[in-house]
Formats: structure tokens, C-alpha cells, sequence
């Protein structure tokens, strides 16, 4: 296994919030009530840390014969 590992640090709260939200999955549904909750959320942990690292982790196995 070759490991690629990799990372996104997002600065704005607001377009990671429209992306989450845009996305396929129940998020909706689960946040449906409490968008501008998550919202105030995730733009604190922004504020707090200067953004939020999303962890990308991708790999390949090389087989040979």
C-alpha cells in the first residue's frame, strides 16, 4: 500500500457550509432546524483556529508478479 495523504485547510465558514449543504447524504435532514446553528459553529471553530483542516487520505496497492 502506497499511502498519498493529503489535506484541505478551509478559511471560509461560510462556502464550507454551503458545500456540506450541497452535498449528497441525510445533512440536511439532520440539520434542517439548526442550519444557521451549524453555521455560527463552524465559523467560530474558523475563528478559533484560522480555519478548519479537512484530512484527505487516499492510496493505491502495487501488486507484482
Amino acid at each position: 500500500l502506497v499511502r498519498y495523504e493529503d489535506e484541505l485547510f478551509v478559511t471560509d465558514a461560510d462556502l464550507l457550509c454551503d458545500y456540506i449543504f450541497s452535498c449528497h447524504g441525510n445533512q440536511n435532514e439532520i440539520l434542517c432546524d439548526k442550519k444557521s446553528d451549524f453555521r455560527a459553529y463552524v465559523a467560530k471553530k474558523v475563528a478559533q483556529n484560522g480555519g478548519i483542516r479537512i484530512t484527505k487520505d487516499a492510496g493505491v496497492f502495487l501488486c507484482r508478479r
